[in-house]
């Protein structure tokens, strides 16, 4: 098939959202004939990719907002108005790439969220796969603020906002155009439960090497290791994390923290006042290549994040054979399956019900190969024909 695929969010170099763009975009060009909108600034990191690796069915198409608008992106909170000019500008190119190459399905693919609009969705005549769509991030209690903090409370509290209008206004309008929704997790599958053509789907990849596959750390021990992994921002926990080590259940665990951000030194401040900081260890930004050794020699990772709808490190933690000990919303929630980690509904006092989680979690498993880079082919596969299928149904229908 002829497919024109929209990636905002597409580089061969990185291993985050933009990376997985170029993974789905690479797979899809295995059986089909790819038209690749991204945006200049993957071009480089693109073309050595394909001078190493070339890929004859893989077309990349660069665009980008006009530079004025490009000028006023700043930001978290301007992303989201500049990156919906961009749909706008990449389904105008998609359009008029179409009526020469004539397409057989768009997919939007990274950066696909249920309140922002999918361009791809509204090209005449041409079936579309949304997705996999994020994020489906459950509401929390606000009186978790007093462990996540002031900021986290107010943030949650405008994301509730802006999430809920652009939701009922851009998210149902492109759902409602789109022939196939790939929904990230339950939540959002929940959300567009009535749509005929919906699948779940996580866009994680992981491939990791066979040794660090399945037991290592010794279960054994008196001292039992857990990891953090991500951002150091207010949404990923690591206050609730630093706090569950103090409670009297975890007295014999350990914390690894991998990752950096503005939530280090309160954190670290927070270990202090606890008196729990000669057991916490800050590594800062890491290759994956350390966070894979890190989590085949761990007893779990520890994952308190309160907004996560695609969580990659706790699909690698579950394909090591690492526990996940994790709040039960969204996509951790949908990825960890039952001997895989301990899922806690959200709470106030989250440092004991966490605290609480590592004293009885489980061992080491076998691992989970569920998110290998080999099954995305034959997804797309999946997908693109149940698009073509569903549209010609609505066609002769439409006939009849």
């Amino acid at each position: 098939m002829k497919i024109v695929m929209s990636a905002y969010a597409c580089d061969p170099d990185e291993s985050s959202e933009r990376g997985i763009g170029w993974w789905w975009a690479s797979a899809a060009a295995e059986r089909h004939e790819v038209w690749l909108l991204t945006r200049h600034r993957s071009r480089p990191a693109i073309e050595r990719a394909l001078k190493t690796d070339p890929r004859p069915n893989l077309h990349p198409v660069y665009v980008d907002a006009p530079r004025w608008v490009r000028s006023l992106k700043r930001g978290a909170w301007t992303l989201y108005p500049y990156y919906a000019i961009w749909q706008a500008v990449a389904r105008a190119e998609a359009r008029r790439l179409h009526r020469d190459v004539r397409f057989d399905v768009a997919h939007h693919m990274t950066f696909s969220i249920d309140w922002l609009p999918s361009g791809m969705a509204f090209i005449r005549g041409l079936p579309s796969v949304w997705g996999p769509v994020g994020p489906g991030v459950t509401s929390f209690p606000f009186r978790m603020w007093k462990t996540y903090g002031p900021r986290w409370a107010s943030s949650e509290l405008l994301r509730s906002i802006v999430t809920t209008v652009g939701s009922r206004t851009f998210g149902s309008w492109t759902a409602k155009h789109a022939t196939v929704i790939i929904a990230q997790n339950n939540d959002v599958a929940k959300r567009f439960k009535g749509h005929p053509n919906l699948v779940v789907e996580q866009n994680s990849v992981v491939d990791l090497p066979p040794d660090l596959v399945g037991p290592s750390a010794s279960f054994g021990d008196k001292t039992r290791r857990a990891i953090f992994i991500g951002r150091l921002i207010p949404s990923k926990g690591l206050r609730a994390a630093v706090g569950a080590l103090a409670q009297p259940a975890a007295s014999d665990w350990t914390l690894d923290v991998y990752g950096r951000g503005p939530e280090r030194e309160p954190s670290l401040a927070l270990a202090r006042k606890l008196g729990v900081d000669d057991r916490i260890t800050l590594h800062g930004a890491a290759d994956r290549s350390e966070v894979f050794k890190a989590l085949h020699q761990a007893d779990a990772l520890l994952f308190p994040s309160s907004r996560e709808s695609a969580p990659g490190a706790v699909a690698e933690a579950v394909t090591s054979g690492c526990p996940v000990i994790c709040l039960d919303t969204s996509g951790p929630g949908t990825v960890v399956q039952p001997g895989q980690g301990i899922k806690l509904a959200p709470s106030a006092d989250v440092c004991r019900s966490l605290a609480q989680a590592l004293n009885q979690v489980g061992p080491r498993h076998a691992g989970d190969d569920r998110w290998t880079a080999r099954r995305i082919p034959y997804l797309l596969d999946r997908w693109y024909a149940m698009a073509v299928g569903a549209s010609s149904s609505v066609l002769a229908g439409r006939a009849v």
